[in-house]
């Protein structure tokens, strides 16, 4: 019980510290779950530029799949 709280906690900081970067999931550009729209967004960097960098590293490293669910699990939903 102790670890599910511990974990729980871990998820509730690190949204909280997501949300104070401005990390987020875009709502207005997603293609899948919103995680490159948000993260252009975020950066101001163009989301088709981060897609391909994200496919890249899925084709050829097999942790793009990985960490975009990571991603999509814990990026807060953005504001339209």
């Amino acid at each position: 019980m102790l670890k599910i709280w511990r974990s729980h906690l871990f998820v509730v900081y690190l949204h909280s510290n997501l949300k104070q970067m401005n990390l987020h999931l875009s709502v207005t550009d997603k293609k899948i779950g919103g995680v490159c729209g948000g993260l252009g967004e975020s950066l101001d960097i163009d989301p088709t530029l981060i897609r391909i960098i994200w496919a890249a590293s899925f084709l050829f490293y097999g942790v793009g799949a990985i960490l975009y669910l990571l991603c999509w699990a814990i990026f807060p939903e953005g504001e339209l």
